[in-house]
């Protein structure tokens, strides 16, 4: 049966399965009233499982293109630092875009082995977006929300030693730490980590890892330098599992923060890792009332 046919009848479940389906078969509508002409994600207002995300879509990233000329550079120990454009994904194992079933068949696979060093002692394997419109800019009035889909292992996680990063908001131009960042840690539970301006606040449960499955997670958070304006928010396959807690999250110094995707851990670390991603959205206001 071709999608045409199946318009009136069967089609798939899922969000990026539906919006992949249409634009292969040339679509610009769905009787589910999908606009496909525009891009290349969720059109928006709420992400999935109805929780409400920015309706101004900045930037999706679904892989589809089979390379990363839409990011600014690529982190990895066998080639440096490298323009993301110039990067082959096809060649090594660090950054590879693979087919990881019907729902995902396009996506970042990160890999880490042990002694994996780049960009400084610990070990990585990074795309990074510094310099993008995207990036968050406004400090005090950029209100951002980021939706992707994570898969932790290949399908095997050991356990960490120490933290692993799956995605960083690193800053401009200031020294340390990134103001925000989402790590996996001993008790193989995924916490927002936030030490802006060398501050190390207290690590915030986002969920707990489940070895070889998806989660679709949505991060809400307002940059700013102040600890009574900045906040994060966390949403995990429709459930809140951080309520809006106010914190800092930018550098007092910095204007900017950029996002960063993929795997960085601590040199302690030994066990190869595996860490995908899909469907990354970044959307601003406004934002429709959660339903």
């Amino acid at each position: 049966m071709s999608v045409r046919e199946a318009d009136d009848a069967v089609l798939p479940t899922t969000m990026p399965a539906i919006l992949r389906l249409g634009k292969s078969a040339g679509l610009t509508k769905v009787n589910l009233g999908v606009d496909f002409r525009k891009n290349d994600g969720p059109p928006g207002k709420k992400g999935a499982n109805s929780v409400v995300v920015g309706a101004t879509q900045r930037f999706f990233e679904g892989f589809e293109s089979g390379g990363f000329s839409r990011w600014t550079s690529a982190q990895t120990h066998a080639f440096g630092s490298r323009a993301a454009s110039s990067y082959d994904p096809k060649k090594g194992y660090s950054l590879r875009i693979v087919d990881a079933g019907p729902d995902h068949p396009h996506v970042l696979r990160t890999e880490v082995r042990d002694g994996d060093t780049a960009v400084g002692s610990d070990e990585r394997a990074e795309l990074s977006a510094f310099g993008k419109e995207w990036d968050a800019r406004k400090p005090g009035a950029d209100e951002l929300w980021y939706e992707c889909d994570f898969r932790l292992g290949d399908p095997d996680w050991p356990t960490p030693r120490a933290w692993t990063i799956i995605m960083q908001w690193h800053q401009d131009h200031a020294d340390g730490s990134p103001p925000l960042a989402l790590s996996v840690h001993s008790d193989n539970t995924v916490y927002f980590e936030m030490e802006a301006d060398g501050d190390i606040q207290e690590p915030i449960p986002v969920w707990t890892v489940r070895p070889g499955l998806w989660e679709h997670v949505v991060v809400h958070v307002k940059w700013s330098p102040k600890k009574d304006e900045g906040f994060v928010e966390a949403f995990v396959n429709g459930v809140q599992t951080v309520p809006r807690t106010f914190r800092q999250t930018m550098y007092t110094s910095d204007r900017r923060n950029f996002l960063k995707i993929g795997c960085y851990r601590r040199r302690s670390n030994t066990e190869t890792v595996v860490v995908m991603h899909d469907n990354l959205r970044v959307s601003g206001p406004p934002a429709a009332p959660r339903s």
